[in-house]
C-alpha cells in the first residue's frame, strides 16, 4: 500500500492567545522533504506581553489565519502528525473547525492524526520520559536532527521553538518507521 505524505506540525501558543509560531516538516518516502514555519501575531494584545520575551519580533507578523490554506492543502494530500496531537488538533480547530475538504461525499476533519508520543509509548515501553528531546537523546538521533536543522537553515536549535520541534518530531517518526519497518498508514494511525 505504501505510506502517504505525513506533515509533522508543531505550534507554540494556546487557545487564549492563538498560535504565535508554527513549524511543519513533510515526510515522504521516509525522508524529510520540506520544512516551513513562521511567527504569527497573537490574537490578543495582552499576549504580546507574555510572548514578547520568546518571540520579540512577531508583533508585526501575519495572523495564523493567513497560513490556514497551507494546512488545508497539506491535509488534502496526506496526514498530520505531532508529538501529543491533542494540542495541535485543538489549536487548528480553534481557527477552523474543519479543513473544508471532502473525500467523495464525506467532509474530512483535521485527523486522523499520527501521534509520535502514543507510538513510542505503545511500542517502546519502560522509558523514564517520552519528551521529544529525551527520545532524541535516548535513540542518539541528535546528529541526524542537527543535519536536518543545518540543511533547512532552521533559525534556531532549541526545543520549544516550532520549526525545531517539527523537525525533531519528524526525525522521531522517521526513526520509528525504519525501526518497525512500517509500510502502510494503518499501522501509524491505530496507535
Amino acid at each position: 500500500m505504501g505510506l502517504s505524505p505525513i506533515h509533522v506540525i508543531d505550534f507554540e501558543g494556546n487557545l487564549q492567545y492563538g498560535i504565535v509560531e508554527f513549524g511543519a516538516a513533510t515526510l515522504k518516502d521516509n525522508k524529510i522533504q520540506g520544512v516551513t514555519g513562521a511567527l504569527c501575531r497573537p490574537i490578543e494584545n495582552s499576549a504580546r506581553v507574555q510572548w514578547h520575551s520568546r518571540f520579540p519580533d512577531n508583533e508585526n507578523e501575519a495572523s495564523f489565519h493567513t497560513y490556514l490554506p497551507l494546512f488545508v492543502a497539506r491535509r488534502k494530500n496526506g496526514y498530520f502528525a505531532a508529538h501529543h496531537t491533542v494540542t495541535e488538533d485543538r489549536l487548528l480547530r480553534h481557527y477552523q473547525p474543519f479543513p473544508g475538504i471532502q473525500s467523495g461525499n464525506t467532509p474530512l476533519t483535521w485527523g486522523p492524526w499520527i501521534d509520535t508520543l502514543k507510538l513510542y509509548k505503545s511500542y517502546i515501553r519502560g522509558l523514564s520520559s517520552y519528551k521529544v528531546g529525551d527520545l532524541i537523546r535516548y535513540f542518539q538521533l541528535q546528529p541526524e536532527l542537527d543535519t536536518y536543522v543545518q540543511v533547512t537553515s532552521c533559525a534556531t536549535d532549541q526545543f520549544h521553538r516550532a520549526v525545531y520541534d517539527a523537525i525533531a518530531t519528524a526525525v522521531l517518526l522517521k526513526h520509528f518507521i525504519a525501526l518497525f519497518r512500517v509500510t502502510d498508514d494503518i499501522f501509524l494511525l491505530k496507535a
